[in-house]
Order: structure tokens, then sequence, then C-alpha cells
């Protein structure tokens, strides 16, 4: 489920396009710079009280090293964001005037998936809802893609409250000086969900879990057999599920990068046949993704891995230039590419 705060009317029209072969981008990760947030000095914009006397995180993400890059358009370069203090000390920094000191509960929070993107194109093409957009429509916004799971600790004991699984889109502006309200958007909705009910009544028939109960549970996450090697296995993975196991379906291929896509050839009953549907392949030159109508190369960062590329194709019309002139070759089409870095979340294949 996403939540759109706010979305821009567009027209939907999806058309092909003939568009130069990609590169390889992989040099925007590998160069990046660094630039870290502490998030201090900002509140929570409601009173309401939270029935625990601080903040806990466990951070179990898949890369904890950042979460998400911003773009400078002049440089032409990606910056990590990175987090100056650790998740407990901003989380209660921010709810400091919302805690019950006079709690006896902990507020325990778990962050299998945080990760922050300028633009929100992407993900409404993910839902299929545009392609066709006005002239000198720049990608707004951003989002913040986040898999929390909350509980509530009294004393050695923690019990399962709620789930957050979602992506939070704005159309407000996505860029290192106002990194907070897109960081902040999973937590916001964590707290209103908490203030909307009642803590002890959920929480009343709930398993009671020791910490070292889950630790491990959220450990076992990282088991994946793909990550115990250095490299994947040669050959085409199918499915996600081909990937996490490496194991590919297909060893003996070749790959083609063109005009329009990218494709994937195997010999089949003596003739080259292209593959349709397939999650990536390794080679000799390194892990491929698939994405939208291309693939594009990955590197590996701690646990999961990244790519630069885009989603879908953007088709610009300027409307604007036709109204002021009969001729219809002032009914201009230009064509666009979203890039951005995406990461692999290895729960789901899904890429951030």
């Amino acid at each position: 489920m996403i939540r759109i705060i706010y979305v821009l009317l567009v027209f939907v029209l999806i058309v092909p396009l003939s568009l130069p072969a990609q590169k390889d981008d992989t040099h925007f990760i590998k160069n990046s710079k660094e630039n870290f947030y502490s998030f201090e000095n900002i509140d929570y914009f409601r009173d309401h009280k939270l029935p625990f006397k601080q903040i806990v995180v466990l951070d179990k993400r898949f890369d904890t090293t950042k979460t998400g890059y911003t773009f400078d358009n002049l440089g032409n370069k990606y910056s990590k964001i990175i987090l100056q203090k650790n998740w407990s000390e901003i989380l209660n920094g921010y709810f400091r005037q919302n805690l019950d000191t006079n709690s006896h509960q902990t507020l325990f929070i778990v962050i299998q998936t945080f990760w922050m993107q300028f633009g929100i194109t992407a993900e409404i093409q993910r839902l299929k809802k545009i392609n066709e957009v006005y002239k000198d429509y720049k990608d707004p916004g951003g989002s913040c893609t986040a898999e929390i799971d909350v509980f509530v600790q009294s004393d050695s004991n923690f019990q399962a409250l709620f789930k957050i699984d979602t992506t939070f889109l704005s159309l407000s502006n996505f860029n290192r000086n106002k990194l907070d309200y897109f960081f902040f958007m999973p937590f916001d909705s964590m707290a209103m969900k908490i203030s909307s009910m009642s803590v002890p009544q959920s929480i009343s028939n709930k398993r009671k879990f020791k910490l070292d109960e889950i630790n491990n549970f959220y450990e076992n996450r990282f088991q994946i057999p793909v990550l115990k090697q250095a490299t994947p296995e040669k050959g085409i993975f199918l499915s996600f599920q081909d990937f996490k196991e490496n194991k590919p379906r297909i060893t003996q291929f070749r790959s083609k990068k063109g005009d329009l896509t990218d494709e994937v050839y195997i010999i089949n009953n003596g003739k080259e046949e292209m593959v349709e549907k397939y999650w990536g392949f390794f080679d000799s030159s390194g892990l491929y993704i698939h994405l939208g109508m291309n693939f594009f190369k990955a590197v590996r960062q701690q646990n999961t891995y990244e790519l630069v590329g885009f989603l879908h194709i953007t088709r610009y019309r300027d409307y604007q230039t036709r109204a002021r002139s009969p001729d219809p070759l002032w009914d201009k089409v230009f064509s666009s590419k979203n890039k951005k870095i995406f990461q692999v979340n290895m729960k789901t294949g899904r890429l951030n």
C-alpha cells in the first residue's frame, strides 16, 4: 500500500521511443560523496503523548551504511545520506516532547528497510499511472520506503504492536537541506497510529519474546546463499528466488544492448531465442539486473546490491508551443530517463 501525500495530475500515454544504449553508470555509486545528517532541533509536529518512556531502535537493514542518496544536478554527482547519530538518539530527540517519562514501557523498533529517493514519477509509473507529462515537468518531490516492525518492551519482554511496510510520497523539495521531512514520514505515521489505538488492549493477547529471540529472528534474514559468495554463479536468474539461492536456470546465453531495449538471448532447438522474463544475470563483467525494458550493472553494498538506472522512459510533449502556432512541427515531443540509484530489497527483490 502506498500513501500518496499529494500527486500532480498528469496524462497517461505509453509509447515506444528510440534512445541510445545505456552505459555502465556504477561509477556514480563508487565515487559518491558522503553527507552526514543528525536531524537535530526538529520536533514531532503533534502534541499527543506516546505511552513510552523511550525509543530503542534495532537496525536490521541489508545495508546499514546509508539511507539513500541525493543528487546534484550541477555537479552531476550523487551523495550518500548517512546518519551522524544512531537511530535511537535521533528518534528520542524528535519525540522528546511526546514521550511519557512516567511510563514503564519502551517503544522498540526494528528497521528492516529504509530508503529515501528523490522524485515520485518512478513510484507512480510502477503502478502504471503515468507516462506522459508536460514539457519542463521536473520529477518532483521524493519518497521514503520503509519496513518497520514496532514492539512494546515491558521489562525484558517484547510484544509485537504493528508493522509499517509502505512507500511514502511527497511533492516537497527533496534536497540535502530538507531531508528531515522525508526521513520522519514513516515515524510520523507510526506515532499517529499509536495515538489512535489502545496499546494495552492491542498487546494483551500477544506472545512475549526475549531480546535474543528477536535478534536471532532478524539475523536469519541475512542467511542468503548468494550473499555467502564473493560473486554469484554465472548464468540467467529467471526469478529473484533463483538469485537468492544462487541457482541460475540458464548458463549459455548472450546479452545485447539495444537502442530501445536491452535483450538477452539463449539457444533453443538450434535457434536463438530472446528471454522475455528474467530477474537478472551474471557474466564475466558482473551482475546485471532487469529493470523496465533494460538491464543495469549492479554493485554489492554490504548485504545487498545497488544500480544506477531508470524504470520507465518518460515522454514530454510541449503543448504550449502548439497553442501559439498552427504548425504541427511545433507540437514537439521530448523524452528523458530519470536515472536514480536503486537498492535491491533482498527480502522481496523489489528495487527501491
